[in-house]
């Protein structure tokens, strides 16, 4: 009887260790598990943060849940601020209806994301251009839950653009005043393109006009000349600086050819 009560509770003894022992990994199991859902949970929380586009979570009405810093420093209010309210009061007046119509037809079910170029009223009141994706997420049963909005800032771009704008119309402008048709020629392709509205300084057509077409209009006698004087510029890099006749729709008129090249590496 000793020895079978001996056995007895040592083989219980042995039950509550092994118990113990596999309580003790899998609470280690936990902890690990736990501490990797933490780490992903900072890794998103700083992916979300710190991205370079502005992210914003927004809710079936418009109201805004929740903004990143980087979306928050490009409209300029605070994430407590953005929290009470809705997009439509940071967007431009103008922007609003297609905006909300894109986000009707996602809550329809006529598509499940959209994207377009809107602008956002800064707090100081000035606007910025941006590009706007979003994409509707729905709970399990398939109810819409929120929006994702992904917003890239366009201010760089539009500015680039209205200063080429500005640019051109310059440029345009400067030709008209000087009589100088501007044109681009693809040593490539052969292609010749006026440039800035060159075109109706001398009664031609807007279009990609080839080597030939430019030197047809050359008067006759002088294309010889002129054919020469191109190909030593282009194969001997010599000045292309021709004075010649020209011909378009039967009238005659002398011009001064001049012509800059862009080399590449070879």
């Amino acid at each position: 009887e000793a020895f079978w009560l001996n056995a007895w509770h040592l083989l219980t003894q042995m039950v509550v260790v092994g118990a113990i022992s596999l309580m003790q990994s899998r609470n280690r199991q936990l902890a690990e598990a736990g501490r990797q859902i933490r780490e992903g949970q900072q890794r998103f929380l700083d992916t979300f943060e710190h991205a370079a586009s502005g992210i914003t979570h927004v809710d079936a009405k418009g109201r805004l849940l929740k903004a990143n810093q980087t979306f928050c420093a490009m409209v300029g209010y605070s994430k407590a601020e953005l929290e009470r309210m809705s997009f439509q009061d940071i967007t431009h007046p103008d922007d609003v209806g297609p905006d909300l119509a894109m986000l009707g037809e996602t809550l329809d079910g006529l598509r499940s994301s959209y994207t377009l170029a809107k602008r956002y009223r800064h707090k100081d009141g000035h606007n910025v251009w941006a590009q706007l994706t979003v994409a509707l997420m729905r709970k399990p049963d398939g109810e819409p839950d929120y929006f994702i909005s992904v917003v890239q800032d366009l201010s760089a771009q539009k500015a680039a653009e209205e200063a080429l704008r500005t640019s051109e119309n310059l440029l345009q402008q400067a030709q008209k005043l000087s009589r100088l048709s501007s044109w681009h020629a693809d040593l490539v392709t052969g292609a010749f393109r006026p440039l800035s509205g060159s075109h109706s300084l001398l009664g031609l057509d807007e279009r990609n006009y080839s080597a030939q077409d430019v030197l047809r209009m050359a008067h006759p006698d002088d294309q010889p000349r002129v054919e020469a004087a191109w190909r030593a510029a282009v194969q001997q890099r010599q000045p292309y600086h021709v004075d010649h006749r020209i011909v378009v729709n039967g009238v005659e008129r002398w011009v001064t050819a001049q012509a800059l090249f862009e080399y590449d590496d070879h």
